[in-house]
């Protein structure tokens, strides 16, 4: 579950990265929302790519304000742990504040960057910290409270505790399935573009078509430079505007083998041979042990009784490492065609 780095849309004044104001800014306001998120576990995704959090570009922007009160806070609480150090006072406060930050700062991106900016198992050292200053300012006030005001005290503690399961019940049921997480996910972060594509290609999978096209094409509005959803709408259309987006997909990622492999069987498709095997033998060069391209090349060799060529690939994919039984049965398949073919020749010319 690796949430990787938000960024801005396309066509934004952002688009060519954010300055180093922005980027401090925005990373100081993602540990204020992990805060938010530790006490307030309202909002919970799977994936927090593409745009979920906006970055902070702007020392004006609203959400400093919430930077700065979670930096008041914990320097509050810094002050008031360090003014606790006494031999006879146990040092809980500062005990908390230790375990709140120190865990969450390699993940922060503050000192070294790391592949995701928001992931909710980077709090779960943090919690202890969490559920160390609750208990302890919960003991402080047990003492301070009479009789009267301790069953109010106990009551808050109860409706946090079943607010709390309550949340973590339906995260469950959320984790259920692929289809349910693809769907929490999309109620939480409609404008996040990788949410609609993680249930299209669930519902592609299991053949509901038009609702995959449909959410396809939602991730391509939210971010319209996003090659693996060109792809894969591609194969979902036909015609002019499969090969549109194919072609997208491989002009926005050159090395995308997929993409490659859909475009040179659209191709063959057409009966637009040349065509495949140039777009195949990019794909072969990509990734030299894809054996689909690699089968489908050799087919387009041999169907334009360039035998030899194609013997020398599935050849030098066998025997090149690794080798493994699904190269070799291509190759002693495509073999064995061969002599069939050789012996239908010999009888004909009989």
């Amino acid at each position: 579950m690796q949430m990787k780095a938000s960024a801005p849309p396309p066509g934004s004044a952002e688009e060519d990265g954010p300055t180093k104001e922005g980027r401090l800014l925005t990373f100081c306001y993602l540990a204020a929302f992990n805060c938010w998120l530790l006490l307030c576990p309202d909002t919970l995704s799977h994936d927090w790519q593409m745009g979920s959090v906006p970055l902070v570009a702007q020392p004006a922007d609203p959400r400093n304000l919430a930077t700065a009160a979670c930096l008041g806070c914990g320097a509050a609480l810094l002050y008031r742990g360090l003014a606790d150090l006494e031999p006879q006072r146990p040092p809980a406060v500062l005990l908390g504040v230790l375990l709140l930050t120190l865990p969450f700062l390699p993940a922060s991106n503050l000192f070294i960057t790391v592949g995701f900016v928001l992931a909710e198992r980077v709090l779960y050292m943090p919690s202890l910290g969490g559920v160390l200053l609750v208990s302890y300012g919960a003991q402080l006030l047990w003492g301070r409270l009479g009789h009267r005001g301790r069953p109010l005290l106990v009551a808050a503690a109860l409706l946090l505790a079943a607010a709390f399961c309550g949340r973590a019940l339906l995260r469950n049921r959320d984790w259920l399935s692929r289809e349910t997480l693809a769907r929490a996910g999309l109620r939480a972060l409609p404008h996040n573009a990788k949410m609609h594509y993680n249930l299209a290609n669930f519902l592609r999978e299991t053949g509901q078509r038009e609702l995959a096209v449909h959410h396809y094409r939602e991730a391509l509005r939210l971010w319209p430079d996003y090659a693996s959803a060109h792809n894969n709408l591609g194969t979902l259309l036909a015609g002019a505007e499969a090969e549109a987006h194919f072609l997208a997909a491989v002009g926005l990622a050159p090395a995308h083998v997929h993409a490659h492999y859909n475009l040179g069987q659209l191709y063959r498709r057409e009966n637009r041979s040349a065509e495949a095997v140039r777009v195949l033998e990019r794909c072969a060069r990509l990734d030299p042990g894809y054996l689909p391209a690699q089968r489908l090349l050799a087919r387009l060799y041999t169907e334009a009784g360039d035998r030899g060529s194609a013997g020398s690939l599935l050849a030098r994919l066998a025997l090149s490492p690794p080798t493994t039984a699904d190269r070799l049965a291509l190759y002693a398949a495509w073999l064995h065609e061969q002599e069939d073919v050789y012996l239908l020749d010999a009888n004909q010319s009989q």
